[in-house]
């Protein structure tokens, strides 16, 4: 079918001008005519000739790319406000981004300054992270689908993305994305992973200092055999990318440099910059969750050696430049009690562990009852339970399923629920954690589980909020619309259940608030006077249970909270968002109590003790970290 400029789509969006177009269909700069803002309106191709099957894969195709995008707050990707149906067609509705594409720029004025790239790199690197922690992989990074724009680099195009759970969408067996930037194992026709995505950042980083792609061909076949067997071009214009680049670039996924190690070389690479130059990027805004490296400074007694994946020969002195910045970033992540703190001393809180834990991303932690354990999970598949006295690992085992997401215990203390995304649940005997409760799953990710005050029940947050009587044989009672958000907790003294559809917070059968912002997560605390409650635009509300009033709203940083935790008496609230940890005083929270400062890692999980003593943390280095207050 035929859409012209003019056209009313569903009744709410009016289309303005074509903007773009890739192989799967036509994005438009439309008007959105009930918000009155502009977006972007993406018309998916449907044509006649398809047969059934071709078209459903196309449909499934756009919700796979809303579902991607929409599951993601993240300022360096796309957001995805709607989905409709027009004229028998699914249509995508964006975030209108004003700027032009990477390679729109490097075709028109050429290839890029080493800091200008770094500091790109930096921002789709971070959107990666950020994607790969909520199970998506994009499959498609390459320089026409990052735009540059309104002070900052956009990564668009969740076409292709794959989200752990979902059925594989093939395209008849073949390989889905741009032959110069695809991986290879993808090249072989191996399953993507979360390291496709990173050699395809080193590719586009590439073709953005150098000004052309790392392989060449003369069509996709000769393309893939020189990505399989071949080696990248010459590197004359990456200086201190240059390591990075090859590290990235590395065939074998295991020798790929980690993301981690990345984001230390593009920060060190992106600070040897000339501050004064105009930059691609208005304002040489960096990732929230990447803070501003500290200068370069003298090691300590104990002396330090790089301890990521070795450099790649390149200049000498390039190299040993960003090996001096990522040696002192790494010295700066490993000092003890970086607290700032504007009402407390800094002593206060002070670290006591940062143990690496085998595995990936902690995705979630959980104290035991009585605080003697912390229960970690992880993208393995696996539950690490950590004794605190011993500081050290003594029980793991998997989860099964798709890799898990959020971990609760019982308030006995006999029970562990875990939740993945695979949308189910399973509750662990401690007594016997090798046979678990198998609680049949939702169609999305479990963000949230709660037991009732008498560890008879769980409630899990997906695409519904499901109570579960996991000791009976019996279907869960379920609340909420398909597909929406939520959020889901437990009174812990009375046992009355609060949950959030999407901006909307009900305590029992009393709506407690409505708000336009998605509810990331709520919490009570241990008297259960008071709930937490967190959005995706990082506000923080405090309800009174007693009164259902409000007491206090504040915005810790402006970006997504992933995790909000009680102290014991409820008069401190620990809350995690970007790389930081932030404490605030419950009565009075003008400024935070205090500051703990997560190296250069997105944390995405926090906890207080149960006798308020400890905070633990973690996120997407593996690591867990405790603080004693």
């Amino acid at each position: 079918m035929v859409v012209d400029a003019g056209r009313l789509i569903a009744g709410q969006y009016r289309l303005i001008e074509k903007i773009g177009r890739g192989g799967f269909g036509v994005v438009w700069r439309a008007h959105d005519q009930q918000l009155d803002r502009v977006v972007a309106a993406k018309e998916l191709f449907l044509p006649a000739y398809l047969a059934e099957g071709q078209r459903q894969e196309r449909r499934t195709r756009s919700l796979r790319e809303a579902r991607s995008a929409a599951r993601l707050d993240h300022r360096g990707a796309v957001r995805v406000y709607d989905v409709v149906e027009h004229d028998d067609g699914p249509w995508i509705i964006m975030e209108y981004i004003k700027g032009r594409s990477l390679e729109d720029i490097v075709k028109d004025d050429g290839p890029l300054p080493v800091d200008q790239v770094a500091e790109i790199g930096l921002q789709i690197l971070d959107a990666l992270r950020s994607a790969h922690a909520a199970g998506v992989i994009h499959r498609d990074v390459k320089p026409s689908n990052v735009l540059i724009g309104e002070g900052r680099a956009v990564l668009t195009d969740f076409g292709i993305a794959t989200i752990e759970g979902d059925t594989s969408i093939t395209q008849s067996g073949f390989v889905m994305g741009a032959p110069a930037y695809t991986s290879p194992e993808r090249a072989r026709g191996e399953q993507a992973q979360a390291s496709s995505d990173l050699w395809s950042l080193g590719a586009t980083l590439y073709y953005a200092v150098e000004g052309g792609q790392p392989f060449e061909g003369s069509n996709a076949n000769q393309v893939f055999h020189s990505i399989i067997t071949g080696q990248p071009g010459p590197i004359t214009r990456a200086g201190t990318l240059g390591p990075l680049i090859e590290g990235l670039l590395q065939k074998d996924p295991a020798q790929r440099l980690t993301a981690s190690d990345a984001a230390l070389m593009l920060t060190g690479a992106a600070q040897l910059g000339d501050p004064d130059k105009v930059s691609t990027l208005p304002n040489r805004r960096r990732p929230a969750e990447l803070p501003k490296p500290e200068p370069v400074r003298k090691a300590k007694k104990a002396k330090r050696r790089w301890r990521g994946r070795p450099l790649f020969p390149l200049s000498l002195l390039a190299a040993l430049t960003v090996v001096v910045v990522v040696w002192s970033l790494q010295d700066r992540e490993e000092t003890p009690a970086r607290v700032q703190t504007s009402v407390e001393k800094t002593r206060s809180y002070v670290q006591i562990e940062a143990a690496p834990i085998k595995g990936q991303a902690i995705n979630a932690l959980a104290f035991s009852p009585d605080g003697k354990q912390i229960a970690l999970v992880n993208q393995l598949n696996s539950v690490a339970l950590w004794d605190v006295g011993q500081r050290k690992i003594v029980s793991t085992w998997a989860t099964g399923g798709y890799y898990a997401t959020s971990v609760a215990f019982s308030p006995q203390g006999d029970h562990l629920a875990t939740g993945g995304y695979d949308g189910e649940v399973r509750v662990f005997p401690m007594a016997d954690p090798e046979h678990p409760k198998r609680l049949a799953g939702d169609i999305r990710n479990v963000r949230q589980l709660s037991f009732s005050p008498d560890g008879k029940t769980v409630a899990s947050a997906s695409s519904t909020v499901r109570v579960w009587k996991y000791g009976v044989k019996k279907p869960p009672t379920r609340f909420g619309t398909d597909q929406n958000y939520f959020a889901v907790a437990y009174e812990p003294k009375k046992g009355t259940l609060a949950w959030a559809e999407n901006g909307r917070v009900m305590l029992g059968k009393e709506t407690l608030s409505k708000s336009g912002e998605l509810v990331t997560w709520l919490t009570f605390d241990q008297s259960g006077s008071r709930l937490a409650v967190a959005d995706q635009s990082g506000n923080i509300r405090l309800f009174d249970t007693a009164t259902r009033k409000p007491l206090v709203t504040f915005n810790p940083s402006g970006h997504t909270v992933n995790a909000v935790s009680f102290n014991r008496d409820g008069t401190r609230l620990a809350v995690v968002a970007g790389n930081q940890v932030t404490v605030w005083d419950t009565a009075a929270p003008q400024h935070p109590v205090a500051t703990l400062d997560g190296g250069l890692n997105l944390l995405t999980t926090v906890a207080f003790s149960p006798d308020g003593t400890l905070i633990a943390a973690a996120g997407d280095d593996a690591k867990l970290r405790i603080w004693r207050v």
